[in-house]
């Protein structure tokens, strides 16, 4: 059999790759192109994605792609996959109004609450099975909407985008594949499409999102400079699991139920496969979610820590003189520098969370952690302590963490940080804290019928 070539391109939130696989028919092989890096920028106040570097290092991979094989027509098709949530919005001729956000811009602080009070959070994941993320592509359109940026404009996640713009941006190729657009928190995760009801409640603009096709779907034949290298001739744009989970764990060789998976980048995840949503009270609790999967499954998983910690390292690194790329990193990382602010944080830990260690010289003992969990009437006898020491009446751990917050509100914290702090799983368990005092109200109220103004 004639060998299949397809080439995968894999967005990262800080990096990118492109690589060649190739099947025989017996055995399958990935060739390794190109890598290039990836990271938001800063610009009045928002951080955003650079377009255009995402685009053109995909080309460069495209293009070694082409020089490794000969003859036409040896390259079959090229998919793209990427993170979720993130989405470019389209002038009406196809081509992006302008750099798309990055999840992590502050614009959806406090968009969640807002959303529920249209919707609640229960009635939104019994249609979705989603989990609460800020970032989610819901609070993200609906940020838009209240701030004005073109609400109505089609919006394409960035994966779909790239293969959109690779088909010359024709208008057919604008679509959102299916495992991709569960993530936004706006798919019904039993009709597996957009859900009317969501959109309608919260006044998004249905019209604004592309149609949803399966994973598999040709979407056209690469067009522009690249489609005249020989090894284009006749190439398919084809939409993978266009959420680069989705491919991880479509391409797990596991067969039966009983078994779970990691998938690790800038997050991992943490999860199980299954034949249906999981969208319990306990699930909701726990803020699982179900991804929609290939071939009508379902990923059900929770979003843990991945591998955020090395890259706010290497962009302290960065930010202090020492630029490292990761094959240099794993090289030398015996001789590499700890960051300033990292070398602090473990210090305050020896000094404070064990002192006794600290005092020994000696750092990480052994793998356990030093104290058991403390119980909650530890803690508060704690507080108590605390008071009498500081010369204050006795107060109880709540009666702290209460005012320590209102403290906060009223200084103009965001809910966010307030969340973080008080170590709430949900910015919605902190939105108490966004009452009004009654004392705050004063200088806007008007004077009672009949009493002198």
């Amino acid at each position: 059999m004639a060998i299949l070539r397809c080439v995968a391109i894999d967005l990262g939130a800080a990096s990118c790759r492109v690589s060649l696989g190739e099947w025989d028919g017996a055995a399958a092989r990935i060739h390794f192109l190109h890598r290039y890096p990836n990271g938001p920028v800063e610009r009045e106040g928002r951080l955003r994605w650079q377009l255009e570097e995402l685009c053109r290092g995909a080309q460069t991979g495209l293009r070694k792609a082409a020089e490794l094989v000969s003859g036409d027509c040896a390259i079959h098709s090229i998919g793209v996959d990427g993170w979720a949530v993130d989405y470019v919005r389209l002038e009406k001729s196809g081509k992006p109004i302008g750099d798309p956000f990055c999840y992590r811009d502050a614009r959806t602080e406090s968009a969640m609450p807002e959303v529920w009070a249209r919707l609640s959070r229960e009635r939104i994941y019994e249609l979705t099975g989603i989990q609460f993320l800020r970032f989610n592509t819901l609070y993200q359109l609906y940020a838009d909407q209240r701030d004005g940026v073109k609400p109505g404009a089609q919006w394409l996640n960035i994966p779909e985008y790239l293969m959109h713009w690779l088909c010359g941006q024709e208008a057919a190729t604008a679509v959102a594949e299916y495992t991709n657009s569960t993530h936004t928190q706006l798919v019904n995760a039993r009709t597996r499409n957009w859900c009317d009801e969501i959109f309608q409640r919260v006044g998004l603009d249905r019209s604004a999102a592309a149609r949803i096709v399966p994973a598999g779907t040709r979407l056209g034949p690469l067009r522009g400079e690249l489609a005249s290298l020989p090894a284009y001739h006749g190439t398919m744009v084809t939409a993978p699991a266009c959420h680069d989970t989705g491919s991880a764990v479509a391409g797990i060789a596991a067969t039966g139920k009983d078994w779970a998976f990691i998938s690790s980048g800038t997050w991992s995840l943490v999860g199980a496969v299954l034949d249906e949503p999981c969208t319990t009270a306990a699930a909701l609790r726990e803020n699982f979610t179900n991804e929609g999967g290939v071939g009508g499954t379902y990923r059900f998983l929770k979003n843990v820590n991945g591998m955020w910690l090395l890259e706010e390292c290497l962009r302290e690194w960065q930010a202090s003189g020492h630029a490292w790329s990761l094959p240099k990193l794993i090289a030398e990382c015996e001789r590499m520098p700890l960051p300033a602010d990292a070398g602090a944080a473990i210090a305050d830990y020896c000094r404070n969370a064990r002192p006794r260690a600290a005092a020994s010289g000696m750092l990480f003992l052994h793998a356990r952690a030093p104290y058991g969990p403390l119980s909650s009437s530890a803690v508060g006898h704690l507080v108590v302590q605390a008071c009498r020491r500081a010369g204050l009446p006795p107060a109880s751990a709540h009666q702290l963490r209460h005012a320590a917050a209102t403290a906060m509100r009223r200084a103009g914290a965001p809910l966010s940080e307030i969340s973080q702090l008080l170590r709430h799983q949900h910015e919605g368990t902190t939105s108490k804290y966004g009452t009004i005092y009654p004392d705050e109200l004063g200088p806007v109220t008007h004077p009672w019928p009949g009493e002198a103004s």
